[in-house]
């Protein structure tokens, strides 16, 4: 689906799970699933302000601006390694270059994925990191389990080379 902005979803559904994802950082959220008594939950949480707009809203890094249940961030973590670390929590020699990412767990929790609807059932999100980074591109497959009250979340990525990554979900 092109042309998505920050502020649009695509839902998907299945017989008893109903969810969106949206572009900015593939985030999913809300979803609703209707248990067998009929109940209806949706355990995922959707930030307060995550329809604001304006010059506050807009200074926000991308993985705030519309905050909700579940992300990926490769690499997890903060920007910088903070001063004063102790020897054994020292970056390793293979570990990610300074400068790398300029926004807090990583490039795909702050920029736009590439959505494309799998049927009624799923959602399939796209994104390319710039080409200095040691990540190609992650693709993350989000699907309304048939005839179950789940989702299966499948997340592939592909590094440009070898290298050890926190990776958080």
């Amino acid at each position: 689906i092109s042309g998505l902005t920050e502020m649009d979803t695509v839902r998907f559904s299945g017989q008893r799970v109903s969810g969106e994802i949206q572009p900015l950082a593939a985030m999913l959220g809300p979803v609703e699933f209707t248990l067998l008594d009929r109940r209806t939950i949706s355990p995922l949480a959707v930030a307060p302000w995550s329809e604001d707009q304006g010059p506050a809203h807009d200074g926000l890094p991308g993985v705030l601006k519309r905050l909700r249940g579940d992300w990926v961030c490769v690499p997890f973590g903060m920007t910088a390694v903070p001063q004063g670390l102790p020897d054994d929590w020292q970056p390793k020699p293979e570990a990610l270059p300074a400068g790398t990412d300029d926004a807090p767990h990583g490039y795909c929790s702050n920029h736009l994925w590439s959505l494309q609807s799998k049927g009624i059932g799923g959602v399939q999100a796209d994104i390319e990191y710039p080409h200095h980074h040691p990540i190609s591109h992650i693709r993350r497959i989000v699907e309304a389990r048939t005839g179950d009250t789940a989702v299966d979340i499948n997340l592939i990525v592909h590094p440009r080379r070898d290298i050890t990554l926190p990776i958080g979900l």
